[in-house]
């Protein structure tokens, strides 16, 4: 039913991976954080914070995406829940952890660009009939469908966003990170 039979469905398993992805690279820096100077301050340690956070508006994306599926699913009984679910999760996931990895690495502003780039190259493979066919178009469906690889994927890019997260001194673009951990 996801696959293009349901506008719905599509539109949602489509939009889903966005809100996340903007949501979990615009929780990251001081310049998006009015408190930032406060926390910095304090004895709690940043990456604990930034964890929380991502938690936070991860979690609330994805329970807006559940929800927005159950409303689907009572709308359309012939989309099955789980097919829906499965349509957008592994993509959500895999977009978040990219998204927090590059906006620690190189910003928040260039993470949803190319975050989004990537959905949008996605979204083209579906839409674009002399994509929808080729081997692009294959390898798209590989590479976003939920399945063990794509939560291999995903673990790894959050471990490696663990591991930047401890890197002491001042990142590339130049703004403050206590060095406190």
């Amino acid at each position: 039913a996801v696959n293009g039979h349901d506008a719905g469905a599509t539109v949602l398993s489509l939009a889903a991976p966005l809100v996340a992805i903007a949501g979990v690279a615009g929780v990251y820096g001081p310049q998006r954080d009015p408190a930032f100077e406060a926390l910095a301050v304090t004895a709690t340690s940043p990456r604990l914070v930034l964890l929380a956070r991502v938690t936070l508006i991860f979690g609330y994306d994805l329970a807006l995406a559940v929800a927005a599926s159950a409303v689907l699913r009572l709308a359309a009984p012939q989309v099955g829940l789980v097919d829906l679910v499965i349509a957008w999760l592994g993509p959500m996931t895999l977009l978040s952890a990219l998204s927090l990895l590059l906006a620690m690495w190189i910003g928040p502003n260039v993470s949803i660009a190319v975050a989004a780039t990537l959905w949008l190259l996605r979204l083209g493979t579906l839409s674009v009939p002399e994509l929808s066919g080729g081997w692009l178009a294959a390898r798209m469906q590989q590479v976003w469908a939920t399945s063990p690889g794509t939560v291999a994927v995903t673990l790894a890019l959050l471990a490696a966003a663990v591991a930047l997260s401890r890197r002491r001194g001042r990142p590339r673009d130049g703004w403050y990170r206590p060095v406190a951990w």
